[in-house]
């Protein structure tokens, strides 16, 4: 059983040492430092720790504040050296000329296939290369889709001839980058390899828990497939209960984004919940003593932590089947779990495990859900009593639904930069189906040995899984469902931060300091938010967009400007979300577009354009295409 209490922190030891930890991973993520004084650093935590626990054993209770201090520096260092390490690269420089040319590579497959319109891509680990380069790096490569890269499986080892191409930083302003991204996961190469220029030259067949579990994923993604199921309604099945969202088209996945229920399309903890429910179900008659138990925990367990990796555990994931670990071993005990001491431990363990997940939207969406809904759902239930049962029921939905929204909204805000208007009608709706769909996928999955059964229950699944998507594009469609071109600075997230945990202290403790708090945070809230508007308003500017095989050039003045252009009839084209929506919202640019081959006069905003050549804010620009 979860225990929800009022937060105290005195009653959380795991904070002293959390903190410091996360303290650690940003001086490290965010400074810039050698790494040759590692080892240092290392001797210096063995001899805190020791001197600490020197200190904790000869100082009485009141003194023992100096054993802290130095057990938090520990875990400030520990937290700095392991961002240290996953942000390592070996020999950077030294492989850069030698990668960067044709030659013969040995490469070893170690994921799974992501199959793509043209081609398939794998994450593989280049061996070194026959000219005898002892290089060791992660890449992605690129096969043509021919039924001979169709057949590569993880552990073949392959023999190719290519040359690998640095993943390159996005130049575009305020866009995603995704160089970043990618070497955050250890990996700054990719080559494309034709079906001439690869062969396999052995397989080998180590034991591998990641590829037993992406065998074991695409085995279930199999019996949706042999039952019948395809399409949207196959995609979002994948999506839901495997965590395989490479099915999913990008117009489904706006209308979900629109509707406010992305969230449904990727595994987490509602997820890992329901599974947990439904095994708890099932394994009841083990409830006898306590032997019995801790089969069933031990079970229960076990299950739960392989579907974690048939779904490629995701943090969202590794947090819920840590949480419900704490759960079962509580349950173990005869012990309440409480949540917060739950989603403290879980965090520490994650970061200890990869400091870099404290950096993955992913995670910071899932953890700031779960804590609003610990924090804010009990207060805004107790603001009204319903009278009847089915009232109280839906009522304990609108209070989950706005306390998740209230932790995230600044955040989702910050990445997204849109908020969906009608969240709570969507929540609702798809809290309730998404609950069936998931009970009944597992059937599905259950009775997958009989293809008669399964195609039944097949069937019904897919009839949910459409009324959802009706539902979800019904709302999508209404008019003003989305605020969209928002705009927020890391400061002013954190401000709006402190401004709703003010006023939920000031509602709780009713302490004067906690409302001034918030007042004078929203003060400076505003005035920063004027200040960036005042400037955008300033701004006169050319950008020219880099964007393949395509041509878009914005000119701005004073936050109106036009987007010329040779690829856009409106904005829902994907270049333009992917290359231009971030620079137009955070610079609050309102653009028009215009052919690139189209004469235009607009006298407001001081611009001329006739054939390729434009005048704008009195200085001339001659735009040169080529063939």
């Amino acid at each position: 059983m979860w225990q929800i209490t009022t937060m105290n922190s005195n009653n959380y030891p795991i904070l002293k040492i959390l903190f410091p930890l996360i303290l650690g991973i940003l001086i490290a993520f965010l400074g810039s430092f050698s790494f040759k004084y590692s080892n240092y650093l290392f001797f210096i935590i063995v001899f805190f720790l020791l001197f600490s626990a020197f200190l904790f054993h000869k100082l009485k209770y009141k003194k023992q504040f100096l054993g802290s201090i130095l057990l938090q520096i520990c875990f400030v260092i520990a937290g700095f050296l392991s961002t240290q390490h996953h942000l390592l690269f070996n020999n950077e420089t030294e492989n850069k000329d030698c990668f960067q040319k044709n030659k013969d590579w040995i490469v070893t497959i170690n994921d799974m296939a992501v199959e793509k319109e043209r081609t398939f891509k794998f994450r593989c680990k280049v061996e070194g290369s026959l000219q005898n380069n002892p290089i060791q790096e992660n890449a992605i490569l690129y096969f043509q889709k021919t039924e001979k890269s169709s057949n590569l499986k993880i552990g073949d080892q392959l023999l190719i001839h290519a040359k690998f191409n640095p993943i390159e930083k996005n130049t575009n302003p305020y866009s995603f980058d995704f160089k970043t991204y990618m070497q955050r996961k250890k990996i700054r190469y990719t080559a494309y390899i034709s079906p001439v220029n690869f062969q396999v030259v052995n397989t080998l067949e180590h034991f591998s828990v990641r590829k037993m579990s992406f065998q074991i994923q695409h085995f279930f993604i199999d019996q949706f497939n042999k039952a019948g199921m395809d399409g949207d309604e196959f995609a979002i099945a994948t999506a839901i209960l495997l965590g395989n969202n490479e099915n999913l088209n990008p117009e489904l996945r706006n209308s979900y984004a629109s509707a406010g229920v992305s969230h449904i399309l990727c595994v987490s903890g509602m997820h890992v919940g329901i599974i947990y429910m439904i095994l708890n179900f099932l394994l009841h008659s083990f409830d006898i003593n306590r032997k019995s138990r801790m089969v069933k925990n031990i079970i229960i367990l076990s299950l739960i932590w392989i579907y974690a990796n048939i779904t490629g555990l995701a943090p969202s994931v590794l947090r819920s089947a840590m949480m419900f670990s704490f759960v079962s071993i509580g349950d173990l005990f005869n012990r309440n779990c409480n949540i917060y001491h739950s989603l403290f431990t879980s965090l520490f363990v994650l970061l200890c495990i990869n400091p870099l997940y404290l950096f993955e939207m992913g995670l910071q969406l899932s953890y700031l859900a779960v804590f609003g809904i610990a924090l804010f759902q009990r207060p805004i239930v107790n603001l009204w009593t319903p009278k009847t049962k089915l009232t109280k029921y839906f009522w304990e939905l609108i209070s989950v639904s706005l306390s998740a929204q209230l932790a995230t909204c600044p955040i989702s805000i910050y990445y997204f930069g849109q908020f969906p208007n009608y969240f709570l009608l969507s929540n609702i709706a798809v809290m309730m189906l998404s609950f069936i769909i998931v009970i009944s996928g597992v059937v599905v999955l259950v009775f997958s040995f009989s293809n008669i059964i399964a195609t039944f229950f097949a069937q019904i699944l897919c009839f949910e899984i459409s009324k959802m998507n009706i539902i979800i594009r019904f709302i999508e469609k209404m008019p003003g469902a989305v605020s969209d071109y928002l705009a927020l600075s890391i400061s002013q997230v954190i401000l709006l931060y402190i401004i709703i945990l003010g006023f939920y202290l000031f509602l709780l403790n009713k302490k004067n300091i906690f409302y001034w708090l918030s007042i004078a945070s929203l003060l400076v809230f505003s005035l920063e938010m004027a200040f960036y508007t005042y400037e955008g308003k300033k701004e006169v500017s050319v950008t020219v967009y880099s964007i393949p095989h395509r041509n878009a050039i914005n000119f701005n003045y004073h936050g109106n400007s036009i987007l010329v252009n040779d690829f856009m009839i409106n904005k829902t084209e994907n270049d333009y979300r992917f290359a231009i929506y971030n620079h137009e919202r955070t610079r609050k640019i309102n653009s028009q577009l215009i052919e690139i081959q189209k004469d235009t006069i607009i006298p407001d905003l001081h611009f001329f354009k006739k054939s390729n050549c434009i005048v704008f804010d009195g200085k001339k620009y001659f735009i040169v295409l080529s063939k």
